[in-house]
């Protein structure tokens, strides 16, 4: 299973924020200082606007590194991509349940 379908299926805020802080601490493991700069992956998670932040300021990095014909590590898509299905998901799970007619 991926971390992405992981994260959308979560029950809960509880278990999103759990999965994503361990893939960013999976993600420290590796050589990627080039690649995400620390503030991206670090501990803790700050909620859903700090996750915000963190997929807006991933998917800039990308474009940038992209139009400037850079190497694009492929990390940088993947925590970009896991950054918003945790979003996605942590928005969906914040919504009032709609109530049957």
């Amino acid at each position: 299973m991926k971390i992405t379908d992981a994260i959308a299926a979560a029950p809960d805020t509880g278990a999103v924020y759990g999965l994503l802080g361990a893939y960013f601490e999976a993600v420290q493991g590796h050589d990627i200082t080039l690649t995400l700069p620390a503030r991206l992956t670090c501990l803790p998670i700050d909620g859903m606007l700090d996750v915000a932040r963190r997929h807006s300021e991933a998917r800039e990095l990308y474009m940038r590194c992209a139009a400037g014909q850079q190497r694009l590590d492929p990390l940088l898509g993947e925590f970009s991509e896991v950054c918003g299905a945790a979003l996605q998901r942590l928005k969906c799970l914040s919504r009032p349940l709609e109530r049957a007619a």
